[in-house]
């Protein structure tokens, strides 16, 4: 196990990985959610929680017009 370059600044403090594999892995948690995908090239997930009604009430009256006629 090791990390991967930083795509930022190519420090040894990017995503996990797995020392002289051909496979690549990404892992995601939020609550009781979790998805991890493998991969022969570089993959990212990402596991979100779905906001409140209420939180999408408040969002929604911050955006214009055609914003909330797609959410």
């Amino acid at each position: 196990m090791g990390r991967e370059p930083c795509p930022g600044c190519g420090a040894p403090h990017g995503r996990p990985a797995v020392s002289a594999a051909l496979l690549h892995f990404s892992l995601s948690r939020v609550g009781d959610a979790v998805l991890v995908a493998f991969a022969d090239a570089p993959i990212g997930v990402d596991v979100e929680q779905w906001p409140s009604a209420g939180r999408a009430v408040e969002v929604a009256q911050i955006l214009q017009r055609t914003e909330r006629a797609e959410l």
